[in-house]
């Protein structure tokens, strides 16, 4: 849809799907639970434009963690909560 989501995988490899642009990291979908094993496939936009940013986000009032906001250009595409950004690499997308 177009606007803020919580995709949550489950056990096994997971592939999250991101597409909306917003224009910032709180209006962008949020995965909770990125693994290695995971992959995060993109749509209309491939790995080499792709921007990652350090955000503290907050999820049902508990403390901010650190996670990493995945942008091209201007926009925010997602954020993986909990994960740091020298975790994601061109072996994470589709």
């Amino acid at each position: 849809d177009r606007g803020f989501d919580v995709l949550t995988g489950g056990a096994g490899k997971d592939t999250f799907v991101l597409q909306y642009t917003a224009n910032n990291p709180s209006q962008a979908d949020v995965i909770t639970d990125f693994t290695s094993d995971d992959k995060i496939k993109l749509i209309g936009v491939n790995f080499s434009q792709l921007t990652f940013e350090s955000v503290n986000v907050i999820l049902d009032g508990a403390n901010a963690v650190a996670s990493t906001a995945i942008k091209s250009g201007n926009d925010y595409l997602g954020v993986v909560y909990n994960v740091n950004q020298t975790a994601l690499n061109s072996g994470s997308f589709l």
